[in-house]
């Protein structure tokens, strides 16, 4: 007798919840239903009335279920109809069935403010598939399976090996290959280059005359540039060019 006067007291109390709930506007859902640990859903409470309403939350906190971000629309009027709905994101630790309850929303009318009670809401979170824990030994793969394997291993290995050649070759290749083939220019050959751009200046002209054992042509052919005031850069590179063998 006692528990079928407590069910009928519940289904009492929940009748009477709904007909608060549904004079106020407000509905509470939970998407999606079922998730599992770790996996986020969204706890939503939603207000549609025809005169003017506006709510603020108060949920309580719990064990499992913990709040990750909260997204909140604010009112708005659309086809006479007053809008506003709040979401939650919420996440569990663990598996079970949670229950959401004792949710209060403020909610403030043309009236005044009143406390409305929330429906409670039920989230399912499923656990994760069983791990096998069986200590029998797994068969053997089938013959054409080992191959087929092998033959993708083979695959593997040969492109790998494939690889690292072309990177010996390339690495090889700076090192004594083309780049390395072309004969880098010494100080005297840069010092021509830059007399012949007309780059030099009159330190670099003297270390010129000094740093070679020029013949009789050459050594005028300086001089007159270096101290006698001449022009004739082109007469000079030709003559000294000539002498180093280019």
């Amino acid at each position: 007798m006692k528990m079928k006067a407590a069910l009928m007291i519940s289904l009492i109390f929940g009748c009477l919840l709904g007909v608060v709930q549904a004079g106020s506007g407000l509905s509470v859902e939970v998407v999606p239903s079922q998730v599992k640990p770790g996996e986020m859903f969204e706890f939503r409470v939603t207000m549609e009335r025809e005169t003017f309403g506006r709510f603020e939350l108060k949920i309580p906190g719990h064990e499992h279920l913990h709040r990750v971000a909260v997204e909140q629309d604010p009112v708005r009027l659309q086809g006479g109809i007053y809008r506003q709905r709040e979401t939650w994101w919420l996440q569990a630790d663990s598996s079970g069935e949670f229950v959401i309850d004792e949710g209060v929303a403020r909610l403030e009318t043309e009236h005044g403010i009143e406390e409305v009670n929330l429906e409670p809401i039920r989230v399912e979170v499923l656990p994760f598939a069983a791990t096998d824990e069986s200590n029998e030994p797994l068969d053997f793969p089938e013959a054409d399976d080992v191959r087929s394997e092998a033959g993708q291993l083979g695959w593997v290995v040969g492109g790998v090996l494939l690889a690292l050649g072309c990177w010996w070759w390339m690495l090889k290749s700076n090192r004594t290959g083309v780049l390395d083939q072309v004969p880098k220019k010494s100080e005297q050959d840069g010092l021509l280059d830059r007399l012949a751009e007309g780059k030099l200046d009159q330190k670099d002209l003297e270390r010129l005359m000094l740093d070679r054992d020029w013949s009789g042509e050459a050594k005028e052919a300086l001089a007159e540039v270096v101290y006698g005031g001449g022009k004739d850069m082109g007469r000079l590179v030709a003559i000294l060019r000539k002498e180093v063998g280019r």
